[in-house]
């Protein structure tokens, strides 16, 4: 496995919505981050209230799916995902790097997947 780390912005609006959206709730929530194609800033959040979850794990729903490629049909792409986990475990499960490698897989094209993990 290859870890590549490099800055990316996050617009303060993706932060807020990313605070309402999950960290107001208990986990697992999570969606999906996007920006502009080529250039490491997260611009857009799309939640996904409608995941498959449980306690400790979040799948996304066909709903943010959809939403997610009318989204990335223009100069908008897929950064990541962004989910909660509870308390201190600010660390992927086994379960989150397999599903981390499945979306690589899926859109290899994105040189790299941002997955933060919000922590409740």
């Amino acid at each position: 496995m290859v870890i590549v780390v490099r800055e990316t912005v996050f617009h303060d609006s993706v932060i807020e919505l990313i605070n309402t959206a999950i960290a107001a709730f208990q986990p697992e929530r999570g969606g999906i981050l996007l920006g502009p194609i080529g250039v490491p800033v997260v611009s857009e959040f799309i939640p996904d209230p409608d995941a498959a979850t449980t306690g400790s794990t979040y799948s996304p729903s066909q709903q943010v799916n959809i939403k997610v490629s009318k989204a990335a049909q223009g100069t908008i792409e897929v950064k990541g995902i962004v989910h909660s986990h509870p308390g201190s475990m600010d660390y992927p499960s086994s379960r989150d790097h397999q599903s981390f490698g499945n979306w690589m897989q899926r859109m290899p094209w994105i040189p790299s997947l941002i997955t933060p993990i919000v922590t409740i």
